[in-house]
């Protein structure tokens, strides 16, 4: 008889025991099953968020501004929530003082707020380039090919008594120059070669084999 009710009880407990182990696993599941949810808004969240930290997928059109004096320019970009800086500066014939002649990026680019856009703008002060070394050292053909070569324009050739064709001064804005002079690239010069009659005394070449 007493080994009746022992096994009776044992069952029971045995019951018990598979009943709370039961319920030990569905909770841990429950738990498991909220953390993976709770994951997962988080997540979510936080991506939202960002998106709308770093305006994602929010893009600005960059005009184009080249033309544009750079006060102009200036106020489209602000107008448009982007920004600039002037990067360089360059000549270009013929534009205006200060003229947006380059932007980047370029017009119709898609950008964030706030981005900066680079300018190159103009210049009025021409570069300067040093005279080659022509006066008293080359024929009139070899002249106005270096001359062209570095940029500037014989406008005219006068004639002195010497040497027929030979160099012996070079003219800017009525005045002489000396080879290396720098002066505006693209200027304007005047060679005086000559004449081919008689060499004046202070303007004879000396040959260097005759020493």
């Amino acid at each position: 008889m007493g080994s009746g009710k022992t096994d009776n009880r044992n069952r029971k407990s045995g019951k018990k025991n598979n009943s709370g182990a039961k319920r030990g696993f569905v909770v841990i599941m429950l738990n498991l099953l909220v953390m993976a949810v709770v994951a997962v808004v988080l997540v979510f969240a936080t991506l939202n968020w960002l998106d709308s930290y770093t305006n994602h997928n929010v893009a600005y059109e960059v005009p184009d501004v080249c033309g544009m004096h750079v006060d102009e320019a200036a106020k489209v970009l602000k107008d448009s929530k982007l920004g600039y800086a002037v990067v360089e500066y360059k000549y270009k014939d013929g534009a205006e003082k200060d003229e947006v002649l380059e932007q980047r990026p370029l017009a119709n680019a898609k950008v964030k707020e706030g981005r900066e856009i680079t300018l190159v703008l103009n210049t009025t002060e021409k570069p300067r380039q040093g005279i080659p070394p022509v006066i008293d050292n080359s024929s009139l053909r070899e002249a106005e090919f270096r001359l062209k070569a570095a940029g500037f324009i014989v406008e005219a050739v006068d004639t002195i008594k010497g040497e027929r064709e030979w160099v012996y001064e070079l003219l800017y804005k009525g005045r002489k120059l000396d080879n290396g002079a720098a002066i505006p690239r693209g200027s304007k010069v005047t060679l005086v070669v000559g004449s081919g009659d008689e060499i004046p005394t202070d303007t004879v070449r000396l040959d260097p084999d005759f020493f």
